[in-house]
């Protein structure tokens, strides 16, 4: 106690400003985090939504090819509705198959029925690979 005695008062003022600044940027940091955290989560839940809708949408058209639809009809009118398809209005969905050729693709139509194995990222992954693994 003595010591903090012999602190000018100033200083002593400083140092609480000082202490009081640092638990704020602690608190923020701490809620910006949650906030970032939160976000990822609903984006995350939005994109699974969206993909079981389009599941949903595809297994449509599977039952309509089962209940006499030609095929090749049920096919195209699937690919069709995909193509179309967007979610935060720019996002768009594909479908590839396991080789992995592009079935269908919403927003580069020209890589339908093309092997997209050799397609890499700015890091050089190889894309289509890994999503088939």
């Amino acid at each position: 106690m003595n010591s903090l005695r012999k602190i000018k008062i100033k200083t002593r003022l400083w140092l609480i400003l000082a202490a009081t600044v640092l638990c704020i940027l602690l608190v923020e940091l701490q809620a910006m985090k949650h906030l970032h955290n939160s976000m990822t989560e609903n984006r995350e839940s939005a994109v699974r939504q969206q993909t079981d809708n389009t599941y949903s949408l595809i297994q449509h058209y599977y039952d309509l090819s089962l209940a006499g639809m030609p095929e090749a009809e049920a096919r195209e009118a699937a690919k069709n509705a995909i193509r179309k398809l967007r979610y935060n209005k720019v996002e768009y969905f594909w479908v590839n198959d396991a080789q992995p050729v592009m079935i269908v693709h919403g927003a580069k139509p020209e890589l339908e029925g093309k092997n997209v194995g050799n397609i890499q990222d700015p890091n050089g992954s190889y894309l289509f690979r890994e999503i088939v693994k």
